[in-house]
């Protein structure tokens, strides 16, 4: 048998709420909605809590949100113009802009329930504003780790 990965379902309090959320903050639209599940673009479904716990039988204490153990990850070229949104939209951040040790700036946010978002630059985008920054491609690439053909394939 062969299996194949098909996205990722976070269970929710207010599905409504979250898929208010996810279309606001990340264009996801809902692809199929079926009340108590939907189906957004980018992988991503959404289930009720009630139901959940409905289909799986575990009991209601055992549905823990705010694990920070795992975080859905996203990249755009525009790090700064997200943290703008989170600012406005007034969401809760789980870590305010960083630049990780391989020079990517991440913004990491929690959800209306807690699961952990990560939104950081394309790594391409990246490479060019460590360049941009006077860094010179051998220093970009020891300092992204990807070879140095790719960081001169980025700038071409």
């Amino acid at each position: 048998m062969t299996v194949k990965f098909e996205g990722t379902l976070l269970v929710v309090n207010d599905i409504e709420i979250s898929k208010k959320f996810y279309k606001d903050m990340f264009d996801l639209d809902v692809i199929y909605d079926f009340g108590a599940n939907a189906t957004l673009t980018g992988g991503i479904s959404l289930q009720t809590r009630s139901s959940w716990i409905q289909f799986t039988g575990i009991g209601e204490k055992d549905v823990r949100y705010k694990g920070n153990d795992m975080e859905l990850c996203f990249t755009g070229t525009d790090v700064d113009e997200f943290d703008k949104k989170v600012k406005k939209n007034n969401v809760k951040y789980y870590q305010k802009m960083t630049e990780m040790p391989w020079g990517q700036r991440t913004v990491r946010i929690y959800d209306p329930d807690d699961h952990v978002i990560e939104v950081g630059e394309d790594m391409v985008f990246a490479a060019k504003r460590l360049l941009s920054e006077g860094m010179s491609i051998e220093d970009v690439s020891k300092k992204t780790m990807f070879p140095i053909e790719a960081i001169r394939s980025f700038i071409s």
